[in-house]
């Protein structure tokens, strides 16, 4: 594995000399023109009738950016679509999932199946995977007709949108099943959009900024994955502290220097005392080695969590091997754990030192916390982070809002308005027949359309785990609770989240929005916030 480099600026001394972690590597493909391959048309074989004018349905649905209920692209999206009533198939399924009119839904799945498509345009593929979320909501639910759904759809040849590993009807481009798993799809996720890096960037130079002048760092990365975020900041506070030292040297050398008058007769004698010292190859007592080495030297340690053992250790060698070329002091430390349960296993196995700057990191972490079976964990998990008085924590989560008191119908929509500007990035990022982009809906963004639509209770198996996200004007309410305080983002923090989506993102419609109420960072599509970074401290 292969970790990006840096291009570390120096500022002038008015900024301070900070450092910007802007990354080498640009990933820019060129767009193709779309190939579109639809699936054969099941006939419906269980209940008979026509689509019905239920919720949502019928209304001129558009799959613009802008949210439910607007006709055609609107929202400010790039990219405007004839999405052919895909939509109001798509709010008619939900409406009837809401309504358990379980005929109706997979009547709607039906005619969804014959347009939908994992390899057309951004609509048709966004058709695609929310089919298979409804179908698996339909299977995962706790009603006595759940044997009776899944035969309709087996019936009706659509089984092929709860199993994974079988292709659907008349499906021959084996690109659809690339053979790389959800870790490759990350690091192509990681790779050609900004979201992943656009939160590790702004969250290191935050964390940067809260450990100026620290000699001993320890983080505590709530699941670490691949340890992607980390090799740019080690970069950073390596830089940083060689200018500090060079800093210290050229001080250290300036007060050496005899002043312009004349030397008084005691200064003639240290003078001389000098020089026969020099001689001898004797040190200046100043300037001796073990006074310079405890005033440079700098420690990182980092706890990650994760819940595969073998990848935790495989991220901490490659982490190891990567300190090791920057001569830097490093310690890495595994904590084996399921985000459900990591205050448990942290309180366990979690060691700190004296005299170490904490710092804790959750990337896409917390939400983990929020499905009704596991909300009380939320307040107990920020109330412990809180008590271990941490320098600066680090929040980046989806803006989105899965709020309880939400029917299945509006999470939906909520959902689809989301994942269609989500969806609408990668197309005018990547080419239709792109193997990363089809990895990429495949093994990440269909999990994740999949968590959403499912209804609490629903999903034991771990593959088909509900997910809900909240806003970051609902994220602040708990972290204040908790007794946490925004730390709004530094002017050179926005200077150059703006410079690598210049950089490395030239696809027009990546956007970083600022809230100055808030002191919160939003990546977004266009005017769509998508990702919201925020930094807290005690």
């Amino acid at each position: 594995m292969q970790y990006l480099h840096l291009l570390c600026y120096q500022e002038p001394p008015s900024q301070n000399k900070q450092l910007c972690l802007v990354f080498h590597e640009m990933q820019q493909q060129p767009p193709s023109s779309h190939q579109h391959h639809h699936q054969e048309q099941p006939q419906f074989l269980g209940h008979t009738g026509g689509i019905g004018t239920g919720a949502g349905a019928g209304t001129g649905f558009g799959f613009g950016v802008g949210g439910a209920g607007s006709e055609g692209s609107s929202g400010g999206a790039g990219t405007h679509h004839n999405d052919g009533g895909l939509r109001e198939l798509l709010v008619e399924c939900a409406a009837s999932v809401t309504s358990s009119d379980w005929h109706r839904a997979i009547r709607c799945l039906v005619h969804l199946s014959r347009a939908a498509s994992p390899h057309g345009d951004a609509v048709e593929r966004l058709a695609f995977y929310f089919s298979a979320a409804l179908a698996r909501c339909l299977c995962s639910l706790s009603t006595p007709c759940a044997s009776e759904i899944r035969s309709l759809l087996r019936l009706n040849n659509l089984h092929f949108l709860l199993e994974e590993d079988q292709p659907p009807p008349s499906f021959e481009d084996d690109l659809f099943y690339y053979s790389g798993g959800a870790e490759e799809a990350y690091l192509a996720l990681n790779q050609v959009t900004p979201f992943i890096r656009f939160s590790h960037l702004s969250a290191n130079q935050a964390i940067l900024e809260a450990v100026d002048n620290e000699r001993a760092v320890h983080i505590v990365d709530l699941g670490i994955m691949q340890g992607l975020q980390w090799p740019p900041l080690m970069q950073a506070l390596v830089e940083r502290r060689r200018l500090k030292q060079l800093e210290e040297e050229g001080q250290q050398q300036q007060q050496q220097q005899p002043p312009p008058s004349s030397p008084s007769s005691l200064e003639h004698e240290e003078q001389s005392s000098e020089v026969g010292r020099q001689a001898h190859g004797e040190e200046p007592p100043t300037l001796s080695s073990s006074s310079s080495s405890s005033s440079t030297t700098l420690t990182l340690r980092i706890t990650g969590t994760g819940p595969s053992i073998s990848l935790l250790e495989q991220t901490g060698a490659r982490l190891r091997d990567f300190a090791r070329t920057l001569h830097l002091d490093f310690e890495f430390d595994a904590v084996c754990t399921t985000s459900r349960h990591v205050v448990a296993s942290l309180q366990q196995h979690l060691e700190l030192r004296r005299g170490e700057a904490l710092v804790v990191n959750c990337m896409t972490q917390l939400h983990k916390l929020l499905p009704a079976a596991h909300r009380a964990a939320l307040p107990h998990a920020l109330e412990f982070m809180r008590s271990l008085c941490p320098r600066i924590l680090t929040v980046a989560e989806k803006e989105s809002e899965h709020d309880l008191s939400q029917s299945f119908l509006e999470r939906f929509l909520v959902t689809l308005d989301h994942y269609v500007a989500v969806f609408d990035s990668l197309e005018a990022t990547l080419p239709p027949r792109s193997p990363q982009r089809l990895m990429i809906e495949r093994l990440v963004l269909a999990k994740e359309i999949s968590g959403i639509v499912l209804e609490d209770g629903g999903g034991d198996d771990e593959n088909l785990a509900v997910v809900r996200h909240q806003s970051f004007g609902n994220w602040r309410r708990d972290m204040e609770a908790a007794g946490f305080q925004l730390v709004p983002p530094s002017d050179f923090a926005i200077a150059q989240a703006k410079l690598l989506l210049r950089l490395h993102y030239p696809a027009d419609g990546y956007r970083l929005l600022v809230e100055n109420q808030h002191g919160s960072l939003f990546l977004s599509w266009h005017d769509k916030p998508l990702v919201a970074l925020s930094t807290w401290s005690c």
